[in-house]
This record gives C-alpha cells, sequence and structure tokens, in this order.
C-alpha cells in the first residue's frame, strides 16, 4: 500500500520494470543495454550479453549440480537444486537466470543476495525462507528479502551515481503456496507482495533519480483467472512524476505495450513485430509531472500466517515453482482459504484457457 497527498492504490505485482534517463548508457564503464530477449535473470541491470556465459552442456550431468563459467575468468558451481520435479535440464535454466543477473551468482557481485525467483517462499540452495518485501519481526531466523537485496543495490548506485537506466525486478509472493501445509497462507503472501512493491517505490520515488524515472509494474500471467470481463485481464501499474496522478486507465493495453512505452522512454528501437506494432501507453501519462514521492504504508495483514493442515490435494501439490499446480485447483485453494472450505469457487472469467 502506498499513500501520497492524492488518492493512489495498486492490487498486486509480480513484475516490476524501472527506467531512468538520468544516466547516459555511454557512461564510462558501464557497457551497452543488453538485448532483452537474451536470458533475464531474477534481477537485471545493465550487462553484455557476450559476457554472460551459458552452463556447460557437460557439467549438467548431475541435476543438483551446475557450474557457470564467470565473465573474466573461473567457475562458480552452483548446488542444492531440487533434483525430485526437476530435471537436468530445468536446473541448468535455473543456472543460466542466475548467471544473467547482477545480483545473482555470476553477477557482478561475488555473492547472491537475490532469491532466485525460479522459486516461491522458500529458496531451495539454502532452505530459507523468502518474503518479496523486507524481512518482518518473528520471521525464521536468516530469512532472505528480495527488497532488501534490491535496496542493497540501489543504495550502492546512489553512492557512486552510476544507476542503470533499466531495472528488472520479480517479485513472485504473489502466486502464493496455495494452502500447503505449513507455508504462509494466500493472503499473507499476497500482503507481502504488494508491501515489496510500496517499498520499492517509496524508495525510488525519495531518491535523486526519481524526477527521471518511470516504475512499470505488471502481473505476470493471468491464465484463467475469476475476472467478469475476461480470464485474461490482469492489473497494471505505472509510477512515475509524469504518470497520471490517481488515475484509472481503462484503455485496452497489453504486455507488448508496457514494453515499448520502455523501449521509448530508453530511447531504443523495437525489438520485433509485436512491440514495434504495439500502442504505448500514452493515457497512463501527462506532460505535466507531479514530483511527490510515494510513502509504503505497514501491511494490515499479519505476514508470518501460516496454512494449519490441508487436504491431500494441496499437500500432494507441488508449489515448489510457479506454475506447476492446475490454475483451477489453485483457484480453488485460495478461494476457499480466503472465504471458507465451505464456499464455492467462482467459474474462470470469458475466454479462459480449459486445463491450465
Amino acid at each position: 500500500m502506498l499513500s501520497r497527498p492524492a488518492k493512489f492504490s495498486i492490487a498486486i505485482s509480480l513484475c516490476l520494470f524501472f527506467s531512468s534517463n538520468l544516466v547516459s548508457a555511454q557512461q564510462e564503464g558501464v557497457p551497452p543495454m543488453p538485448d532483452p530477449t537474451y536470458g533475464g535473470g531474477s534481477y537485471t541491470s545493465f550487462q553484455s550479453p557476450t559476457d554472460l556465459p551459458m552452463p556447460q552442456a557437460d557439467d549438467l550431468t548431475n541435476p543438483n549440480t551446475v557450474t557457470i563459467p564467470i565473465p573474466g575468468g573461473g567457475d562458480i558451481t552452483v548446488s542444492g537444486f531440487p533434483s525430485a520435479n526437476g530435471s537436468a535440464t530445468d536446473n541448468a535454466e535455473v543456472a543460466s537466470k542466475f548467471a544473467n543477473s547482477d545480483l545473482g551468482i555470476g553477477g557482478a557481485q561475488t555473492a547472491s543476495c537475490y532469491p532466485n525467483d525460479a522459486f516461491i517462499g522458500k529458496d531451495p540452495t539454502t532452505g530459507r525462507q523468502v518474503f518479496d518485501s523486507s524481512v518482518p519481526p518473528g520471521a525464521p531466523a536468516q530469512s532472505e528479502s528480495r527488497f532488501d537485496c534490491f535496496a542493497q543495490a540501489f543504495s550502492r548506485w546512489m553512492t557512486l551515481q552510476n544507476a542503470p537506466r533499466f531495472v528488472y525486478m520479480v517479485l513472485n509472493s504473489d502466486h502464493t503456496r496455495g494452502t500447503d501445509p505449513g507455508s504462509p497462507t494466500p493472503r499473507a503472501m499476497v500482503a507481502d507482495n504488494d508491501r515489496a512493491l510500496g517499498q520499492a517505490v517509496d524508495l525510488i520515488s525519495h531518491s535523486p533519480i526519481w524526477s527521471s524515472s518511470a516504475i512499470f509494474t505488471i502481473e505476470d500471467d493471468s491464465q484463467d483467472g475469476s475476472d467478469h470481463v475476461d480470464a485474461h485481464r490482469v492489473p497494471a501499474g505505472v509510477f512515475s512524476p509524469y504518470a497520471r496522478t490517481g488515475a484509472v486507465v481503462s484503455t485496452r493495453y497489453d504486455t507488448v505495450s508496457m514494453i515499448r512505452s520502455m523501449e521509448l522512454i530508453l530511447g531504443m528501437q523495437p525489438l520485433g513485430l509485436f512491440d514495434g506494432l504495439a500502442t504505448p501507453m500514452y493515457d497512463a501519462f501527462t506532460s505535466t509531472p507531479d514530483p511527490t514521492p510515494f510513502t509504503a504504508q505497514p501491511p494490515t495483514y499479519p505476514l508470518l500466517e501460516r496454512n494449519p493442515a490441508a487436504a491431500a490435494a494441496a499437500a500432494s501439490a507441488d508449489f515448489s515453482r510457479p506454475d506447476q499446480v492446475p490454475q483451477a485447483l489453485l483457484d480453488a485453494m485460495i478461494w476457499r482459504s480466503v472465504k471458507g472450505v465451505r464456499s464455492a469457487p467462482p467459474p474462470p472469467g470469458p475466454n479462459a484457457a480449459p486445463g491450465q
């Protein structure tokens, strides 16, 4: 939740994009903007695709260990990936995401503090609980935080005055772990996700680069949500001094509309046909800036609430990674968790894809 003199609110966020025109891509020591179609880590700022090698094929024979060449020489061996429900290919994909992240293994920092976004609520490489927002009081010892890790990097950028022009960050607690026994409840995980978004916007909007920044946030995928208009409709938000304050924009946009909008801010040419033909999100912006910062509000729902013993369907479902549980089953779990075990979940919205 965020507060501002003018009323403004947003529901949930999975993917957050941060663009700033303050720092030139030609600044000394800053490599050129990467091709966004290459890889894509949990968190990405400036890196060149040529500096981001893929894991070696002969290192993938052990599904629990992947070796990644490090730019400049040397290797890092990543161990501990789950093998019960995974494969060498899955683990290689996870490792490549780490390698293409400034805050991940093989990135700009020696050690990673950003939990991999391929997993929800728990980091399988450490066994620690993962929060999108800052670790709340009373959380298990050594819990990890995506926002806190980002805040460390952001503070360094402000000190060195070398903020990247594009940042991509994933906050995935809003996927939830359904009614998985012992995991945080769906409401607790969505509250954590909301809080993380608020903290990120608060941090950036109180910084020296806020006057030339834009934050785009969108839900990752809709699939067959229970939406009365269309099952594929998702919320999106824009935070910027140039965003229309408190506006609810009903113009129909899609994901490539958001991508095209960021390309225009960054001075990039379209990557392909779809974003080249997309309608930029003009109706979300104004030519008269309002530099008033946003302030994140404390959560109003307990972030440490846990699921009790659950039905067999939940106990046997795979909540380790996003999109592993059939959407209809997960929708029913979440609905009954919030509305009561005897409540009847609504059907998917119009144009839902059966079986997803």
